[in-house]
C-alpha cells in the first residue's frame, strides 16, 4: 500500500488519514453476497412467474441490490437465467460424473443418474420448473437456441455412458449414442414434466412411489442387444 492511499485503493491528502478503513476483501464478499441474492431471487422468481413474466428490475428491488449493479453482474436477463441454470446443474453434474466413474456397467449407471435426477427434482421444484419448462430459450438477436454450459456437460455424460453401454454390452450398437443419450434424456424430461404437471392436477399417483424409476428401467432394458 503506496503513502497517502488507505487499503482499497483510495487517495486521500496526507493530513486526511481515514477514521475507517475497508477491509482489504470487503468489496469482493460485498459482491459475492449481492450475487448469492441476486441468483437465489432470480431462480425463484423465474420458476414461479416464467422468463417472460420476470423483469430484472424485479430481481433487482427482491434482491435488495441496486439496478446497476445487478447489471454489472448480468447484463441482460437471459444472461442470469444460463448463469441460474449453471448454478443448479454444477452440483448435479459433480454427482453424476461420479456415478459414470463407479458404475459396474453403463446399465446401472443410466439407472443411478436417473434416480439421483428424480431426487433432485422431487426436493427442489424451483429447479425442476426451471430445467424441465424453461431450459431452452431462442436468443432474441441470433436466433440461436439457448441451452446453458451445465446442460451440455449433462448430455455428455449421458453420451458417455451410451458409448460405454455399446462397449459393455448394455445397449444396442443399432444407434449412434448421442441417439441413445437424447432417448434416454428425452424419456426423463418427459416423465418428470407430466410429473409436475399431475401434481398440479392433483393426480400424480402414476408417477409416485419409485414409478418414474421402473419406466426408465424398462427403457433402458429394451436398449439392450437384441431387444425388438
Amino acid at each position: 500500500m503506496m503513502p497517502g492511499q488507505d487499503n482499497s485503493g483510495a487517495a486521500y491528502a496526507p493530513d486526511q488519514i481515514p477514521l475507517f478503513k475497508r477491509p482489504a476483501d470487503e468489496g469482493g464478499t460485498l459482491l459475492l453476497s449481492s450475487r448469492r441474492r441476486i441468483m437465489a431471487v432470480a431462480k425463484r422468481r423465474f420458476a414461479r412467474f416464467s422468463f417472460d413474466g420476470t423483469t430484472m428490475a424485479g430481481i433487482a428491488r427482491a434482491a435488495g441490490v441496486p439496478f446497476g449493479a445487478l447489471l454489472a453482474q448480468f447484463p441482460d436477463k437471459l444472461t442470469l437465467l444460463m448463469a441460474v441454470f449453471d448454478e443448479g446443474w454444477e452440483s448435479i453434474n459433480l454427482r453424476l460424473a461420479d456415478i459414470v466413474i463407479t458404475a459396474v456397467s453403463a446399465k446401472d449407471a443410466a439407472l443411478s443418474m436417473s434416480a439421483v435426477m428424480t431426487r433432485v427434482l422431487e426436493r427442489d421444484e424451483d429447479l425442476a420448473r426451471l430445467l424441465l419448462f424453461e431450459g431452452r430459450r431462442l436468443h432474441p438477436d441470433s436466433g440461436e437456441i439457448m441451452v446453458s454450459k451445465g446442460y451440455r456437460c449433462f448430455t455428455e455424460l449421458c453420451a458417455e455412458i451410451a458409448a460405454r453401454g455399446q462397449r459393455d454390452g448394455s445397449f444396442t450398437k443399432a444407434c449412434h449414442p448421442r441417439v441413445i443419450a437424447s432417448m434416454l434424456v428425452g424419456a426423463m424430461e418427459n416423465l418428470q414434466q407430466d410429473r409436475l404437471i399431475a401434481e398440479q392436477s392433483g393426480v400424480s399417483g402414476p408417477y409416485e412411489g419409485g414409478k418414474i424409476g421402473s419406466a426408465v428401467e424398462v427403457l433402458v432394458s429394451s436398449l439392450r442387444p437384441g431387444s425388438p
